[in-house]
């Protein structure tokens, strides 16, 4: 099954209004959008719209216009065996906060609600999503064994998770069945399980008080954050220089990003960061030149020894033999001189790759900027305090500053005791029920003691029977992944190999993590083809071609590096669309050697998108695109399909 991005809409909200049609021919895409013109907006709003997941919606408010409502809409085209349009509109009611969601298909005309069709349902969930639409400059977690990122989206598209999820249900439904059996017993347990009872109702009185006093503060301060977002007694000049502070901001954020990513990478280099060590190594190849090593090895001799004639041309008898053997266990074996040669040709390599010197400059460069940072942030908070220290709601924005302080101090009171922590070595322990502090611990201690209170009044049998069979289901679901696992490696090899100029690298193996052959952790180009090669694997292996969203696809990468990203997404994907900035397309899109020209291979069948957009407090082009090259002109914004136009493209803010 394949599916296509193939519309979005989007009408007065946070980004511009646009309107694009990708074209079912066209396998790569680029977007084109500069820093603030509202790209995450956009990404999120198809994220949110495929999974269905909506939080606050005032986040997608277009804040200039304040309007009332907003709309967004996104088409896909699911081909299993015949073809299915699916369409998703989302109109946005930000005087109540509340979205309505309508559902379109060939079979069925426009419905309430989220309805996609069954062969694609269990794909569109926020863990599914996350797998085929992420960012380029945050794959970190692929790569750390304690996230377990590539475990968890195995057993999500494997339906590992889902299967554990029933198992609990199952639990839950036999504890309920047995509760009103269990009768006799233990008096300890029994204190115990009556402690945590009532330790089960203080917790969820808690969460009703929180949840009370939450629900009482949000309609003030909702009504007090509508009077706040749509007050008209900032200047434009004021709201220009806030926006501009927050893109210097953002902007400042990517060179932090930018110059820990070189640190990070002449860090592992140890030469680069101690002249000790340095000094050391130097000491120590000295002396290994100076002792001859490693030499010619053992088996040279070992080798003369059975010769007809010595190397001299006299005949090799049985003492001169002899005397060579004895002789040849001073030199070392063919597997010690490898090793040797191995340190000795690694060790000078990273010497003479290395740079003291330009390490602390970076180092210094760091903190230069970061100090930039705090004096951008402390304007930033200047301009909000004088913006709001004249304001003619001075009383209203300091009462929703108090209320969103205790709006907060809520909030993470019911998330900490909601949270999923195992608090259950409080009870293993022996110690007071009152430690524990969470619903979902409280849960679990109780488990516990009643497995043991069944234990010990007759019960065994339906326990054993339960336990039995979830571990059946642990023993399946440990050798099924361990399976994928391996399945999974192979598929991301055969991909990277047919993709990758270094033919060195390549997946070792798949657990909780990505792990690269021989390295602790990757380049970040070699992270991308990693992540993006391990997402097509899953998602093949679920017989489902979703469109790969990549936004940021190589911001972290070195110019040179990025043409393998570009050339691999061509090969390898049924259909991806990259949203980037200007200072991405060199090497990316472009030719590094002549940048106004495109790569060969994205001569033909490749998407050009530039968005942009038309506020008249917002730097324009010097060269707009001419009318007949517009493709969608909204109130607010661009988009043009105009090849010349995207590649010249660049605004001041974005070098």
């Amino acid at each position: 099954m394949k599916i296509n991005l193939i519309h979005i809409k989007s009408k007065n909200l946070r980004c511009p209004d646009v309107e694009i049609n990708f074209q079912k021919n066209n396998k790569t895409n680029f977007i084109q959008m500069p820093n603030g013109t509202g790209k995450t907006t956009l990404i999120n709003l198809i994220k949110n719209t495929l999974s269905n997941s909506w939080g606050n919606i005032n986040e997608f408010k277009n804040k200039k216009t304040n309007a009332a409502e907003g709309l967004f809409v996104l088409k896909l085209e699911v081909d299993d065996d015949t073809l299915d349009d699916i369409t998703f509109r989302i109109k946005f009611d930000f005087i109540s906060g509340k979205e309505h969601i309508f559902t379109t298909t060939n079979q069925t005309s426009e419905k309430t609600g989220f309805h996609p069709p069954k062969n694609i349902r269990s794909f569109l969930t926020q863990d599914h999503i996350k797998t085929f639409l992420f960012s380029g400059d945050a794959l970190d977690d692929y790569f750390i064994d304690s996230e377990q990122t590539a475990k968890k989206t195995i057993d999500t598209f494997s339906g590992i998770t889902k299967l554990y999820q029933l198992t609990k249900e199952l639990e839950i439904q036999f504890r309920a069945m047995m509760r009103g059996k269990i009768q006799g017993g233990t008096e300890s347990l029994r204190k115990r399980e009556d402690l945590l009872e009532r330790r089960e109702v203080q917790i969820k009185d808690g969460l009703d008080s929180c949840q009370g006093k939450l629900d009482s503060i949000l309609p003030e301060w909702s009504r007090l954050k509508n009077i706040i977002d749509s007050r008209d007694d900032v200047t434009e000049d004021m709201n220009l220089k806030i926006d501009n502070k927050l893109e210097e901001i953002d902007d400042i954020n990517k060179k932090i990003y930018a110059n820990e990513a070189i640190l990070a990478e002449m860090s592992k280099n140890l030469y680069s960061i101690s002249t000790a060590w340095s000094s050391q190594s130097k000491s120590f190849l000295d002396n290994l030149a100076a002792a001859k090593l490693p030499g010619t090895s053992r088996s040279f001799f070992n080798d003369i020894a059975k010769q007809e004639k010595c190397i001299c041309g006299d005949e090799m008898t049985k003492e001169k033999s002899s005397i060579i053997i004895d002789n040849a266990k001073d030199y070392l074996g063919d597997d010690d001189a490898g090793i040797v040669n191995t340190i000795k040709t690694t060790n000078e390599e990273a010497l003479l790759s290395s740079s003291h010197d330009e390490y602390l400059n970076e180092i210094e460069n760091l903190k230069t900027i970061k100090k930039d940072k705090d004096t951008l942030v402390q304007d930033y908070n200047d301009l909000i305090f004088d913006r709001d220290q004249n304001s003619s709601i001075q009383q209203e924005i300091e009462k929703f500053r108090n209320l969103n302080i205790k709006k907060s101090e809520l909030e993470k009171a019911i998330k900490d005791l909601r949270k999923n922590d195992d608090e259950t070595l409080a009870i293993v322990k022996n110690k007071d029920p009152i430690n524990i502090s969470s619903d979902f611990g409280i849960k679990n201690a109780l488990t516990l003691v009643r497995d043991k209170i069944a234990e010990k009044e007759g019960y065994e049998e339906y326990l054993k029977k339960l336990n039995k069979f979830k571990e059946i289901l642990e023993v399946s679901s440990v050798n099924a992944r361990n399976q994928i696992f391996k399945e999974i490696t192979n598929s991301v090899n055969e991909k990277i190999s047919s993709s990758h100029q270094d033919k060195s690298f390549r997946i070792e193996s798949i657990n909780d993590s990505l792990k690269i052959e021989n390295q602790g952790g990757g380049s970040g180009g070699q992270e991308v083809t990693a992540v993006t090669c391990f997402a097509l694997s899953v998602l093949e292996r679920s017989g489902i071609a979703f469109p790969m969203v990549i936004d940021h696809p190589v911001t972290p990468l070195q110019n040179a590096a990025r043409p393998a990203i570009s050339e691999m997404l061509k090969d390898l994907c049924e259909q991806s669309i990259c949203f980037i900035i200007d200072a991405e397309k060199p090497g990316f899109v472009t030719k590094i050697s002549e940048p106004n020209n495109f790569h060969d291979y994205l001569n033909d069948n490749v998407g050009i998108y530039t968005i942009y957009r038309t506020d008249d407090d917002v730097q324009q082009p010097l060269n707009p695109p001419s009318e007949e090259n517009i493709s969608y002109k909204g109130s607010n914004g661009i988009v043009t399909e105009d090849k010349e136009f995207f590649t010249n493209f660049s605004l001041s803010q974005e070098n």
